[in-house]
């Protein structure tokens, strides 16, 4: 979870989800075309208090310059110090990401090269 430094609780020591339900969440709206369904389903996040967004720069930008907080992968840390984000762990909550190829197939060019790209990234984070 980050929040940004106007967040009113950025400077506090020890900090739980339940501490921002009266806190707008901030989501992706892109995910109403996945077959999944997004954190809030899982999380208790007030229902009455969540916007979305399209766009990461967008999603980045409403967490760092108010009141709001993200729930989301982990960052590159220079992404972090731009937004001066506090991040702020949620235990055991993972998303697992999965691949599926249909046998005997060969996988193509673009997809190696997805691949590759998505495995740098996380080697780095």
């Amino acid at each position: 979870m980050r929040i940004g430094p106007k967040h009113p609780l950025y400077n506090e020591p020890e900090l739980q989800l339940s501490d921002f339900w009266n806190y707008t969440y901030v989501d992706y709206s892109a995910r109403v075309f996945m077959n999944y369904p997004g954190l809030d389903a899982f999380l208790e996040i007030n229902p009455d208090r969540v916007v979305t967004s399209e766009d990461r720069l967008m999603k980045s930008t409403l967490i760092s310059e108010g009141t709001m907080y993200g729930i989301g992968s982990k960052l590159p840390p220079a992404y972090n110090q731009r937004f001066h984000f506090r991040n702020i762990p949620l235990g055991d909550l993972h998303y697992i990401l999965v691949g599926i190829e249909r046998t005997g197939s060969k996988r193509s060019a673009i997809v190696a090269r997805y691949l590759e790209i998505l495995a740098d990234i996380l080697e780095n984070l």
